[in-house]
């Protein structure tokens, strides 16, 4: 259960391995760098998790799989030519086909497996992300990371919600002025080049 002792990487009999990372201390990874790269690298140095936030705050769609709102276009495909769901779901039961039976396009669009597959990353979120403040920042990240559960005992929560919670309270007042900022530019009719962090300099 999120909070507990066993939903932290040190304890004996913890949902995860001894040597992944804390949830708290990736958030304050998360914030430090951002303000790293805030300070010294924006415009110069993209780094995808920060550049997606400020585009989904733009109102654009999410440039990473663990952000958006749906999953299932990033799919594994193995040297014997057979494809999976996902990179992180490669198991019999997500195993698609071949691409020697059929198109990799016909898998990935049309298979109703794998449309279950994408829908299900909103559709089985718990009611604690459903009613988040930072819903529409995370979308519960990957599925595969859903190991623990909240705190009034519904299944699927990420497990490193309260790490992510930490960057995106310390990330969003930034993210939205950086978003106004490259508003401005669109407005002033600024020429743009490609990519949101190339957009401006401070």
């Amino acid at each position: 259960m999120a909070g507990s002792p066993e939903a932290r990487p040190d304890h004996p009999n913890s949902a995860v391995t001894d040597w992944s990372v804390d949830p708290e201390e990736y958030g304050y990874f998360l914030c430090r760098v951002f303000d790293e790269w805030r300070r010294k690298d924006l415009g110069k140095v993209p780094v995808n998790d920060f550049e997606t936030l400020v585009a989904q705050h733009m109102g654009l769609p999410s440039q990473l799989c663990i952000y958006n709102k749906f999953c299932g276009k990033g799919v594994a495909l193995e040297h014997d030519g057979s494809v999976y769901s996902c990179d992180h779901y490669v198991y019999p039961e997500y195993r698609l086909g071949t691409t020697w039976e059929k198109p990799l396009a016909e898998m990935v669009f049309s298979h109703q497996r794998q449309v279950n597959f994408g829908y299900a990353k909103s559709e089985t979120l718990p009611r604690y992300c459903r009613e988040c403040a930072y819903l529409n920042d995370c979308w519960g990240e990957c599925p595969k990371n859903r190991v623990l559960r909240t705190l009034d005992g519904e299944l699927g929560l990420n497990y490193l919600c309260a790490g992510l919670k930490k960057f995106f309270k310390h990330a969003l007042p930034e993210v939205e002025r950086i978003a106004g900022k490259i508003r401005q530019q669109q407005n002033s009719c600024v020429p743009q080049m490609p990519g949101v962090g190339t957009h401006y300099q401070t």
